[in-house]
């Protein structure tokens, strides 16, 4: 599943039986995960952020989704990344990526 909220309660609906299992749309939050670091280490050249990238993508890939989005949400503060810049990124880390977790 994706960030789109009617899926989820599109989901809701098929659960009452007990045989959905959601998984992770791992294209749209690998996107969202390239665009939040790119917002949070615009120095770095690409081949630089790949590090950074792959790293979070591993940890949202062992199930550590909310972890991820706790430590972009974290750093967007602390190094206090205006609205526009993360505006910049789409709606991804910031609203969106936080309905796409594993639900097992």
């Amino acid at each position: 599943m994706d960030g789109e909220e009617t899926l989820w309660e599109m989901g809701e609906e098929l659960q009452r039986d007990g045989s959905l299992i959601e998984i992770l749309d791992l294209l749209h939050a690998s996107s969202y995960v390239w665009k939040a670091v790119q917002a949070l280490y615009p120095q770095q050249t690409i081949h630089q952020q790949i590090p950074l990238v792959e790293e979070r993508i591993g940890r949202t890939l062992h199930g550590q989704v909310q972890g991820v989005i706790r430590g972009f949400r974290w750093q967007a503060t602390h190094q206090q990344l205006s609205d526009s810049q993360r505006k910049q990124t789409g709606p991804g880390i910031w609203t969106v990526f936080p309905w796409s977790i594993f639900v097992v």
